[in-house]
Formats: structure tokens, sequence, C-alpha cells
């Protein structure tokens, strides 16, 4: 009787903060000045024009890394938060369980905290004495319901919590993570019951970063990320695409990692350490842009792979914390608002008024000596002829990179710039070399590994690795595996003399160093003769049997590797640790295995 209507309905629905430059203009703007506020804070999307309906008796699961705008949605619906334009109608009453901490009073005992909640909610009497008994029963806190509620655990907090506003069966049940608080037996308890409000024609909404919680409640799913829509449908094949994103994002993070490692960043494993800035701008030949000029990606590339990327207008793109970051400040730079068209989210490139003319922006490097080693890219509609340069600030003087090519054309555009080489700053030779290739203005070939000087590289070198890939079963390379299943490691050697017997290796290290497992070839019977010239080496794991975690992995060639010896053989070629991978559970294993998923078979005896 449910599925024909609509519990909750969302039109065009955003909500932005506003972040002032000082305090006092936060004062004035809430006092009601906002005209004297205007240009004096910048503008953060939270929720960009969302429109969803969700049926009454849906079980809806909300999706999304931290950040992504899923709490803000939920803070609206809830009626805890305006929104700053667009349409929610609600059609029932709410129930929400949202932060812990909120909706008891921590003076309050829990019988207290339960009583004043049910008269709230206009129970009373004998009707309140019987839903009371029923909230202790199910929350299990007999030995604790006279305590005060601010000596309750996080997991106590949520047992109270989840019993008292299900007790009375709200139209819609809104869960923002709140039951992650919970142990497992307490979870799929709560599981259980929410299961029985929806038979019952409660429309619930989840949110929950543990996956298999969320397909065992939901039928239905809403992934948003950076304040979008990103799709919604059924649960499997929204959880699926989800999950794939997050290994993307993760192999992704994975490979700049190990372009760091290669290139002897030996800050990379080291946390909390303080980056170095590099100031860049966009400015025109004669400052202030004429035209405006649509800007949607900015990337930190390396070896011709993104290492960073900030997608403008998604997010907190003037957050600091960002690894690349813009300057937004509508008095001095000229970045506009955010615009989202013909499936583009981006700024513009634009005079507002900026007293500096340009539009900055800042990328994070962990040694400015190291900068040569990266090269800029930006993502651009190519709408005008009107000359953008591209230069940063090498701490003395700003150096010219290069334009972004103008033809005027209307199409979405890529130019990479190579930093670290000065480019003619005469605009007329610029103007010749911009036609020739959008993505090669002054750049140059990544360079390869500095063996020579790179300390995580060392051995004689009369034969040596040019190449190490991670493989999957279909010879995908991949940083990304999971455990039970297949896996080869393959290292690509050049021998510069006939070698004879050598030895290769593959050791698996946690990230506190320890030793988790090593493949050796002479350990393991595969005697390899002689090698010459150029060739690989397969090392199969199959199946690959190491537990869930982050991996170093070190690969060498030694001369001779005596098993009875604890002493480090000579190498022909050795990385140390330069490698890291990711090995995650099989899908829907929440019990942690351990550092080694090992075989068993099990037997039993029965007494006649």
């Amino acid at each position: 009787m449910y599925k024909n209507q609509d519990a909750i309905t969302i039109s065009g629905l955003s909500k932005m903060y506003k972040t002032f430059n000082k305090p006092k203009y936060r004062i004035l703007d809430l006092l009601g000045f906002g005209k004297l506020t205007k240009n004096k804070y910048n503008e953060f999307w939270a929720l960009k024009d969302i429109n969803i309906n969700i049926k009454k008796g849906s079980k809806v699961a909300l999706v999304g890394r931290n950040g992504a705008g899923k709490s803000t949605l939920l803070k609206i619906i809830s009626g805890n938060l305006a929104p700053t334009s667009g349409k929610v109608k609600i059609n029932g009453n709410v129930s929400a369980l949202m932060d812990l901490g909120t909706g008891f009073h921590p003076e309050f005992s829990g019988r207290e905290n339960i009583f004043a909640s049910l008269a709230y909610s206009g129970v009373v009497g004998k009707e309140a004495e019987e839903k009371f008994e029923e909230i202790l029963d199910f929350s299990e806190l007999e030995d604790f319901i006279d305590n005060p509620v601010k000596t309750y655990s996080a997991g106590m907090y949520a047992r109270l919590a989840f019993a008292t506003s299900t007790a009375i069966v709200p139209e819609i049940l809104i869960i923002d993570e709140i039951l992650g608080a919970g142990d497992a037996y307490f979870i799929n308890k709560s599981i259980d019951r929410m299961k029985k409000l929806t038979e019952g024609g409660t429309t619930v909404l989840f949110v929950s970063h543990d996956i298999t919680s969320v397909q065992k409640l939901c039928s239905e799913a809403i992934w948003i990320d950076k304040g979008t829509v990103v799709m919604e449908g059924h649960i499997l094949d929204v959880t699926a695409e989800y999950l794939a994103s997050i290994r993307k994002q993760e192999e992704k993070r994975l490979k700049a990692r190990n372009l760091r490692l290669k290139h002897n960043d030996l800050k990379t494993l080291e946390e909390g350490i303080n980056n170095e800035i590099v100031y860049c701008h966009l400015v025109t030949e004669n400052g202030a842009p004429m035209d405006k000029h649509p800007i949607s990606k900015i990337s930190l590339m390396m070896d011709e792979k993104e290492v960073e990327t900030l997608e403008l207008g998604r997010g907190f793109d003037n957050n600091a914390g960002n690894n690349i970051f813009l300057l937004i400040d509508k008095e001095t730079i000229n970045w506009s608002d955010i615009y989202n068209k013909e499936d583009k989210v981006y700024r513009n490139f634009e005079d507002i008024g900026g007293t500096y003319q340009h539009a900055s922006f800042a990328i994070k490097v962990n040694n400015l000596e190291d900068l040569s080693k990266y090269s800029l890219s930006i993502e651009y509609k190519d709408s005008s002829n009107e000359a953008v340069k591209v230069e940063y600030y090498d701490g003395k003087e700003y150096i010219f990179l290069g334009h972004l090519e103008t033809q005027n054309d209307g199409i979405w555009k890529q130019s990479t710039f190579a930093f670290g080489k000065k480019a003619e700053s005469h605009y007329q030779k610029d103007q010749d070399d911009r036609n020739n290739s959008v993505t090669s203005n002054n750049a140059e070939e990544s360079p390869a590994i500095d063996r020579e000087n790179n300390s995580k590289i060392y051995g004689s070198g009369e034969i040596v690795l040019t190449k190490v890939q991670f493989l999957d079963s279909q010879n995908e390379e991949k940083l990304i595996f999971t455990s039970g299943e297949y896996k080869k490691v393959r290292l690509h050697y050049k021998a510069n003399e006939r070698i004879f017997n050598p030895v290769f290796v593959a050791a698996y290290y946690l990230l506190d160093g320890t030793c988790a497992t090593q493949a050796i070839s002479n350990k393991d019977h595969f005697e390899v003769t002689t090698v010459s010239g150029e060739g690989f080496v397969d090392i199969v794991f199959d199946p690959l049997l190491l537990g869930a975690g982050n991996y170093l992995v070190s690969v060498a060639v030694f001369k001779e590797l005596n098993l009875l010896d604890n002493i480090e053989p000579s190498a022909y070629d050795l990385h140390d640790k330069m490698y890291e991978v990711k090995i995650e559970q099989p899908f829907g294993l929440n019990v942690n295995l351990g550092l080694v998923n090992h075989p068993i078979r099990w037997g039993i005896k029965h007494d006649k």
C-alpha cells in the first residue's frame, strides 16, 4: 500500500557554507548585514542540485566516502539543517539517529532519558512503562539503566539510542553511522529490528561504511560523492560500482606512492612530514583576463602518471589540507564561483575584480629540489583566443612554464608543463610552439629510475631489474589483490653479461618492517642456470595466502643465497622496500583472518 507513495521528495537541493576570511565578517553576516560581507567569503557547496524520490517502505542506503555530503543530506531531511536552495517534502514523522551524544541529557540516567524521550513523543503513563520495559529488554542495559548517560560507553549509548528511537514505530527512520559504535551482536540485532520496521511500512535511510551491513538491510542505494548523486539503484549494483571506485582510487594512490619510492623520495613513508608548497598561477599577458577560461582539473604528474589531482568545484577545493588546493579570495584572486554544465564541474579564470589579477593554486611537494621530477597538467575548455600563461614561483621569481593552447574550438583539452625547465618568456615564440601539441608544452619525458642517486637501489649491476609488475590472473597490472586469489610478480631484467646461477627474490614486509614472507628461487627449487640479455622471471602466488593489509615489497637478484646463512648475500641488484601493494580479505568476510590465510584440513572423531 506504500509503494506508490513518496516518503521523501527532494528537488534541486543544494547546501552552501560560507567560509569567511575574518571573524568580524561572519558576525556581520549573522546580524543580517549581508551587503557589507559581499566578496568577503568563499563558498563551499556541500550538496549541489540533489534530486531524489524515496518511496514509502523503502530501505535505502546512502554510500560514499567521508566528506561526500551524506550527513549533510540527512540533517536537512531530518529538519536539523536548512538548505541553501531547493525543496524537501517529507511525508511522515521522522526519527533520526545521528551523532553520538545528541538527544539525551548526559547528567540524567538512562531511565530518565527514556521516559523524557517517550513523553516528548506523547507516550506517557502505563504505555510509557510498557515501552520502557521493551527498550530495556532490547538494549540489555539493566545493570546500567540508573547510571548517568555521561558514564556510558559509545556502544552502550548506541544501544540506548537505537532502542528508544525504534520503540515507537516511526514512519521514517534515519540512521547515520551511530550503529558503528556497537558490537557485531548488537548490530545484527538492530538490523533484524529494522527489517521488521520496514515490513510494517517504515522507510529507512541508513548510512554506514560497513557495506556488508548495508547489503543485509537495504534493497536500494544512493551513491553520493563530492555533494552530487553519482548513482542510484539496486543495492548490489550501486555498492559494486562504489567499491570499484574506491579500489581505483586506492590503486591510484599506491601507484603515486610507488612512483615516489622509485624516485628515491624517502619522505614518502614518513607520517606528518612538513610539505613544501609550490605556488602557481594563471595570468594573461595584460594581467586580468578579458574572457572566461573554464578550468576543471589540475594534476601533478610523474612519469606521465597522475600523482595528485584536484577537481575544481568538487568538495572543498580550497582546503589547504589537500595536496593541491586553490587560493580563493574574491577581493584579490580571479577564481569564479562553481559551475556545473555540459557534465563538467569547473571554475572560471575570469576577471571578478581580483586586485592580483591572476588565479592562484598551490601544490605540496616533499622537497622543492625534487620539483624537476614532476610536471603540471591542466584540464580546461579552449573557448577563447586570449593567451593564458602558466607560471610558478621558485622562491625568487615567477618562472614561465607555457601557455594553454588557444584555438577557440570549444573543446575540453589538457596541457602539460614540465617543472624545472624555464621556458622562453617571449610571447611570439610561445605562439609558434603552442599549436604543436596540446599535451607537450615544453614538457620533456619523465626521468627513469635514478639508479645512481637512489639509496633504495644497490648492487654490483652485472644484471639489473628494469621493471617490476604485479599482475592478476588476466595479466592485468594492479596493486590491490584479494587474499585467496591469483597473484603474479613479474621481474624484468637486463643482463649486461652472461650470468650464472642467479637467485631471484621477492620479499613482503609489514609497514613496521616485519618480514611477512619471502619468495626465494633456490628455496623453491627453481634453478636458473644462466641468463643473458633481457627477459623476465615470474613469481606466482596461486593462491595468495597473505592476510589483509598494506605491504612493502623488496625485489632482488643475488649472486648466491645460502639458506643456512643469516648474513645478507651480495646482490647484483636490490630494490629495498620500493613497492607498496594492498591485500584485501574476500568480500563479505569481516572477521580478521590474521596475517596468513593458512590452508587447513579439518577432522573429527565421534565416540561410538
